[in-house]
């Protein structure tokens, strides 16, 4: 029960997450909130980082920033972001599912 709680939190999450990077467009992804800040597009792959280390922390005994092999340099165009993220999204589920 708690399992499907978390799982189906996650989805609804991650679809909103999905909504707002479909509204991106290519000519918006070197736009900068704030000069000291990453870049649209840095900001989104940032997204699939976080993907990627949930992923990492579900498959690992152990969980190191310094070391994770899983983390992405900015991406260019919307598209390949949404192709990751959707790719993430399938793992994070899938090893949700498998835990007890």
């Amino acid at each position: 029960m708690i399992k499907q709680l978390i799982i189906g939190d996650a989805t609804h999450e991650l679809a909103s997450t999905r909504r707002i990077l479909e509204g991106l467009s290519d000519e918006q992804m070197s736009w900068k909130p704030h000069d000291k800040s990453m870049t649209l597009v840095g900001l989104a792959t940032h997204l699939i980082n976080l993907l990627n280390w949930q992923i990492a922390i579900l498959q690992y005994p152990a969980f190191d920033l310094a070391t994770i092999p899983q983390r992405r340099e900015a991406l260019k165009k919307r598209a390949d972001v949404l192709e990751d993220f959707d790719a993430n999204i399938g793992k994070l589920i899938k090893l949700l599912d498998e835990c007890d």
